[in-house]
């Protein structure tokens, strides 16, 4: 840096050492007056802000400009040519010419340098910007980035991603709609919600919009009392008082989104269970949103200012990928490789559940032919997939943990259906009513809706010819 201020400042020096010159010279010869007014209107006019570039080059800490050298060596060899000047007499007409003509050149050396004026007037511009961005950031509130360490940090994400590019597409041209805050992402356990919720944070188009100020909360059963307090700690960068009730954390958490003034956030709500806490959180302040990942299409998410979107399973192609991923080696050293037949017979009983995928595929891997062969012969003869491993069936579980007495047991009740297959939503209502005694045909039918909320089964109609479908 010390040999990038030397230079500047000689550069400097003998630029206004020729702007000197070249006034002294005027004044005293009528042969070249012309041709020194327009090389004195380029100096004087590239001087200042030349002198205020490396000045600002030195402040920033910048290495040695480049041409800074071979421009201090022109302005010399100009010095020297505009002092000559003065001793060519009138009457020399072949030297006079000479010497305009090197005037001239001289001259469009001097703008050529400077990029005609435009240019140095952004290159200085340009510095002034740097100085003041770089005040800016010493007087900046840290960072809310999340992206890397810390309790609010996006989860890594998984080795094998497939199936997801129309996903993410589709999430993030809803995300950035302007009238949408809340976007709820909703689908049955093992869908792949948190994984897709990961990847939209880790987009570069989203770090971009929201400057990597991304706040990732897994909420699962989590009182909201003690989630609000660690969303305070976060964005107040400080400690939240143990002693605040539900309703004054709520208040603090708002008061704090708005001191923010429309800086953006974008809040992550990870596997939210309860629709109250969406209602409490939700908040108007210009440039924050929330994403909200839920097994329920809650119903805020039909309010204004929300949004939801639908995630769907693997389609056939996908799934068999991401199984091929998951349990056969890339360097094709395995110990078994099961058929397509067989693979196909795995993969289609797997139903497009990613997790059901992975767990499934991990324990194949390296594994004998028989192992292969007893796994696919579980699913034909119509084990479940929840039944086949403890991760799936604790995925199951919780879906069916919320469920009140009456409404676990309609689910039960589902189990004596064939899979796959049409049920008759009348049918069902008509069960219902007779088994447990319900008031109504209309609250027989609310269990059904709340089941489908729940992405727990399939509704395919309207409520007068309704059909069911049995979600794994």
């Amino acid at each position: 840096m010390a040999e990038a201020i030397i230079l500047g400042a000689l550069a400097q020096e003998v630029l206004q050492e020729v702007v000197r010159v070249i006034l002294h010279m005027k004044g005293k010869t009528f042969n070249f007056r012309e041709d020194l007014e327009e090389l004195r209107i380029s100096l004087e006019y590239v001087v200042p802000i030349l002198k205020q570039g490396w000045k600002l080059n030195s402040e920033l800490d910048f290495s040695k400009p480049e041409g800074v050298e071979k421009f201090k060596e022109k302005l010399q060899k100009g010095k020297e040519l505009v002092s000559r000047c003065y001793k060519i007499p009138s009457w020399n007409i072949i030297q006079r010419i000479r010497y305009a003509s090197k005037i001239s050149k001289f001259d469009e050396t001097i703008r050529r340098f400077c990029g005609l004026e435009l240019q140095v007037e952004n290159w200085r511009d340009n510095k002034v910007l740097l100085q003041t961005m770089n005040e800016m950031a010493l007087h900046q509130v840290p960072s809310l980035s999340t992206i890397n360490k810390g309790l609010f940090a996006v989860p890594q994400l998984p080795n094998h991603l497939v199936g997801f590019d129309i996903a993410i597409r589709e999430l993030k041209i809803e995300l950035f709609k302007e009238n949408v805050t809340v976007l709820g992402v909703c689908a049955p356990g093992g869908c792949g919600k948190s994984t897709l919720a990961a990847m939209l944070c880790r987009d570069e188009e989203v770090r971009v919009a929201f400057r990597d100020k991304i706040l990732f909360l897994t909420v699962s059963r989590n009182p909201i009392l003690k989630i609000l307090q660690r969303l305070i700690e976060e964005i107040g960068n400080g400690v939240s008082r143990s002693d605040l009730s539900e309703e004054d954390a709520i208040k603090q958490f708002h008061y704090l989104l708005e001191e923010r003034r429309s800086q953006p956030l974008l809040l992550v709500l990870d596997d939210v269970w309860e629709e109250s806490i969406i209602e409490k959180v939700f908040s108007r302040n210009k440039g924050c949103k929330m994403l909200v990942t839920s097994r329920e299409a809650f119903k805020v998410y039909n309010s204004e200012n929300h949004s939801k979107y639908l995630l769907k399973t693997l389609n056939p192609q996908d799934s068999k990928s991401l199984f091929r991923q998951t349990s056969l080696s890339q360097d094709g050293n395995d110990e078994y490789k099961p058929d397509e037949n067989l693979l196909n017979e795995i993969v289609k009983n797997c139903e497009g559940f990613p997790l059901a995928i992975t767990v499934i595929a991990k324990s194949l891997s390296q594994q004998p032919a028989v192992k292969w062969s007893n796994m696919a012969k579980k699913l034909s003869n119509g084990a479940s997939i929840f039944n086949i491993d403890e991760k799936l069936q604790k995925c199951l579980a919780t879906s069916l943990e919320f469920l009140d007495a009456t409404l676990l047991e309609c689910f039960m009740d589902l189990g004596s259906f064939p899979e796959d297959k049409r049920i008759s939503a009348s049918a069902l209502i008509d069960i219902w009513c007779e088994r447990y005694e319900l008031d109504s045909e209309d609250e027989a039918y609310f269990n059904l809706l709340e089941l489908a909320s729940r992405n727990l089964v399939n509704l395919v109609g309207n409520r007068y010819v309704c059909f069911v479908y049995l979600s794994n």
